[in-house]
């Protein structure tokens, strides 16, 4: 049930793809595979991989490296973020992950996923559409991605500048000029992405 203004109404019906997803589980992989699955309840997992991955639908860590239940400890933020070390009393989702990966877990290697086209970027390079919610959540957790996109304009800056002919500019362009609200409002870069580069 859901609750809304003090009354209780009914919660919409469980998505029956994923009724039908588990039925074909249940009928297939998990058959096939059942002494793997009673080995990893009796005996608990341990991986060896740590994967930070994207929320993105369209990327499934599992579905790329074809892994096995159990082989990989996977989580899954906006934009594949690992934020600064912040012992403080604020609740720290991928911290607490790591931390248990690399504490509990005790995995070897530690994966950061990242992918094209993500949302994510896109909303940190260039947030004309403004803040989904007056929390705007996702606005201040990609200000995590300023400090690497101020390296890497600064890179590519001294090292090889983008061709006058390329139709996009670096995903951050440290300029007074920035259109980018996020970045003025406490973002140590000013990110953008514009048609062409900034003329010289």
């Amino acid at each position: 049930l859901l609750f809304e203004g003090g009354m209780e109404t009914p919660a919409s019906p469980f998505p029956e793809r994923l009724t039908e997803g588990y039925r074909a589980f249940l009928d297939d992989r998990f058959d096939r595979e059942k002494d793997r699955y009673e080995q990893l309840a009796e005996t608990g997992q341990t991986p060896k991989i740590m994967l930070i991955g994207c929320c993105d639908s369209r990327v499934s860590p599992e579905v790329i490296f074809d892994a096995r239940p159990g082989e990989m400890f996977v989580v899954r933020n906006v934009a594949n973020l690992v934020p600064p070390f912040s012992p403080d009393d604020q609740l720290h989702g991928t911290s607490a992950a790591l931390e248990y990966a690399v504490q509990a877990l005790k995995v070897e290697h530690i994966v950061v996923l990242g992918h094209g086209r993500c949302g994510g970027i896109r909303a940190f390079a260039d947030d004309a559409q403004g803040p989904l919610s007056s929390g705007d959540f996702i606005g201040k957790w990609i200000t995590l991605i300023a400090p690497a996109a101020t390296r890497r304009w600064t890179a590519m800056s001294s090292a090889s500048p983008f061709p006058r002919s390329s139709n996009r500019w670096p995903i951050c362009a440290p300029s007074p000029a920035c259109r980018s609200s996020r970045a003025r409002a406490g973002c140590t870069c000013t990110a953008h992405i514009s048609p062409s580069p900034p003329a010289s």
